[in-house]
């Protein structure tokens, strides 16, 4: 017969439980035909006189009725509370390994289940358009197949999220489906590292509350986990809300779980921008791109610190790289106009060409409302700065990061109008209500 992950978990606290554990203390081990015989009350691990009767798994009509679904590749048994790394069928056994280093990493051993998962992950890890639309397609193709895998509705969220930064998903939607697949996941799973993660950066980037995210990211990062992923939207996440000291050290920890990672090595640099180490910074972005040409996400931020250092020159070029990788129509169009009006015109005629552009709605960084805020800022142009923060505000949308983007809207500090919209929008800190001096 079949049973629920979370029947057999609370199973197996019970009394003549057919648990079997290898001399290395490490790995956990059923028979499916003893578990079958436990529930029957006619199991050799369990005393004559002594096996108590049980319920019905939910969606079965009786105790012996046979399961429509079957969940060979996904029942996991655990023991003394450990985390579930993971669990699968083979030859009649189910296994689940605890990893020393506290994981939950799934292990699995259905070859059909572990191809389909390593197929998805591997185009979701290459991060280009094209790589993360058929990763989608994977991912659902797989839980449709297996409805009770966890990890696959967790690579779902992932895939969703990283569509709206590598790609051109528009970001409401990207989060609102990677929402669904997450609390899928944690239905499932209330304590699976990967679903709090996701669900921490969710409440995070929607609502702009540490307090609300912090919570789903310690439960990811609890417990001598060694997910760099955790650690490094946790950090981001704590970055963005001005708690940049605390940021850095989840970011450092990330760093030296995944040193090879483009994704931790990126945010981990521009980590360092928004704490003032701007040279260091565009250094290890440019390391980034040397070692990883085809990761979008260095360019993406070093287009963006160049615009706001005033080297448009550099702006442009990155911006180039970034939207050539990311293969966005729109971007590619507008980046172009903007390099040809800076061929002729030089910088201040290209700020005031992106100033005075219509924003991408979609858009999150590049060609949407906080470049044309930042280019209007520097050249002085406080109508447009008022109009754009304005809309901003009125949406609740903030740029509270604490160096980026606040440096280029300096200027307004001392004009009481702007500089409640800029407490709103920014940091409130970094423009106090009653000027300095």
């Amino acid at each position: 017969m079949s049973v629920t992950e979370s029947t057999a978990i609370r199973w197996s606290k019970r009394p003549g439980f057919p648990v079997v554990r290898s001399s290395d203390g490490g790995s956990v081990y059923a028979l499916t035909s003893e578990i079958d015989a436990w529930i029957a009350g006619k199991t050799a691990h369990t005393p004559a006189g002594t096996g108590a009767a049980l319920p019905a798994p939910a969606g079965m009509a009786e105790a012996g009725a046979v399961s429509t679904t079957t969940s060979r590749t996904r029942r996991l048994l655990i023991a003394g509370g450990a985390a579930i790394l993971g669990g699968a069928v083979a030859g009649g056994v189910v296994l689940m390994r605890r990893d020393p280093r506290g994981s939950s990493r799934p292990e699995i051993r259905d070859p059909e289940l572990e191809a389909l998962y390593i197929d998805a992950r591997s185009d979701a890890a290459a991060r280009t358009l094209e790589s993360l639309n058929r990763a989608a397609d994977k991912f659902r193709n797989l839980v449709a197949r297996y409805p009770d895998f966890v990890p696959g509705f967790t690579g779902l969220a992932d895939t969703y999220i990283l569509s709206c930064e590598f790609g051109s998903t528009d970001r409401a939607a990207a989060f609102r489906d990677a929402r669904a697949a997450v609390s899928t996941a944690l239905a499932m799973e209330p304590d699976d590292a990967d679903a709090n993660r996701i669900m921490g950066f969710l409440t995070y980037w929607t609502t702009r509350d540490v307090a609300a995210a912090r919570p789903f990211f310690q439960k990811a990062v609890g417990a001598g986990r060694t997910d760099d992923l955790s650690h490094l939207w946790f950090g981001n996440a704590l970055i963005d809300g001005g708690r940049v000291a605390e940021g850095l050290e989840q970011l450092r920890r990330a760093l030296l779980l995944a040193p090879d990672s483009p994704a931790v090595l990126t945010d981990y640099a521009m980590g360092l921008w928004q704490a003032g180490q701007s040279r260091a910074s565009l250094t290890r972005l440019a390391d980034v791109e040397a070692r990883f040409p085809t990761h979008s996400a260095a360019p993406n931020a070093a287009a963006l610190f160049h615009l706001q250092a005033g080297d448009i020159g550099a702006y442009l070029e990155q911006s180039r790289r970034w939207a050539t990788l990311i293969g966005d129509a729109r971007q590619t169009a507008r980046i172009a106009a903007e390099a040809t009006v800076f061929a002729s015109g030089g910088s201040q005629t290209t700020l005031r060409l992106i100033a005075g552009s219509t924003p991408i709605v979609s858009s999150f960084w590049h060609g949407g409302e906080l470049p044309v805020a930042m280019a209007a800022s520097m050249i002085g142009d406080r109508p447009r700065v008022l109009a754009i923060l304005t809309a901003v505000a009125d949406r609740g949308v903030t740029w509270r990061n604490l160096r980026f983007p606040a440096e280029s809207f300096l200027r307004w500090k001392d004009d009481p109008e702007l500089r409640g919209l800029l407490r709103r929008v920014l940091d409130p800190a970094t423009f106090p209500d009653y000027p300095k001096g």
